[in-house]
């Protein structure tokens, strides 16, 4: 049984050195290994790195998975600081992160509201932190919200899909948002 923690925490030293750092960064993260990660990621030169918000999007979800507000909240920072949060797939990580290890739902929202690109993944994910937070009506206010805007944009094809009726064989023309 000792050998088996052993060998789980010197895991990092078993990836092959020749490995971009970008590589081993995304290896890390996908083993739950976040302080290798960000480690790692903190002895890399910040021009070399191409796959920005790759990284950090998966930095952010390691995050979450570890449950590490702390780390979190710093990724955040350095999105912010990088300009990255314009990236959707970074901004719903860090509504994930918000979501899931932030109890205030207020500071969630203003993750929210501060997304340059809100998707069907966005706009779920802040529907039901609402209803788990016990506040359906501002769940049901927000789905209403998001209603409209799809309704509003020529981005409706991106926004919702329609949902097949059980049992029909006809699209009823209800929509997913």
């Amino acid at each position: 049984m000792k050998l088996f923690f052993l060998f789980k925490r010197h895991q990092t030293s078993l990836l092959p050195s020749n490995l971009p750092k970008q590589s081993r960064i995304l290896r890390l993260c996908k083993s739950g290994l976040l302080l290798d990660a960000v480690h790692l990621l903190n002895s890399t030169n910040p021009s070399k790195l191409t796959l920005k918000p790759l990284l950090y999007a998966s930095l952010l979800q390691t995050c979450t998975k570890a449950v590490s507000l702390t780390h979190g909240l710093q990724i955040h920072a350095h999105v912010i600081k990088t300009g990255l949060e314009t990236d959707r797939f970074v901004g719903n990580s860090l509504l994930s992160i918000y979501f899931k290890l932030i109890p205030d739902m207020v500071q969630t929202q203003k993750v929210f509201d501060a997304l340059y690109f809100k998707d069907v993944i966005s706009w779920t994910s802040m529907i039901t932190g609402y209803v788990r937070a016990g506040k359906p009506a501002t769940s049901v206010e927000l789905f209403s919200r998001g209603s409209e805007l799809s309704r509003m944009t020529s981005l409706s094809p991106r926004w919702s899909r329609p949902v097949r009726s059980s049992g029909a064989s006809a699209w009823d023309g209800a929509y997913i948002v």
